[in-house]
């Protein structure tokens, strides 16, 4: 599935694509209010990824540690353009 994400918060993780986003106040409500959206990615870390578009533009969001996430406690995301990048 594919999350239509808001320009404003495409542009942060469009910017910090490669590597870690920290979430700032708005940020971090879309990632966290989209984790339900995501794909186990088979690793055994237990990432999944969240597939984002703006504007015909598609980004991976990267959830790793799922204690984290899970707990509310994460404060940055990996940002890629292709799962390739892993």
């Amino acid at each position: 599935m594919i999350v239509e994400c808001p320009a404003d918060i495409f542009k942060q993780f469009e910017d910090g694509c490669g590597g870690y986003v920290d979430l700032s106040e708005e940020v971090s409500t879309f990632v966290y209010s989209e984790m339900e959206n995501g794909n186990w990615l088979g690793d055994s870390d237990m990432s999944w990824c969240v597939d984002i578009e703006c504007e015909h533009k598609k980004l991976f969001l990267i959830y790793e540690d799922s204690d984290a996430w899970t707990l509310g406690h994460a404060c940055k995301i990996l940002v890629v353009k292709s799962l390739d990048d892993l």
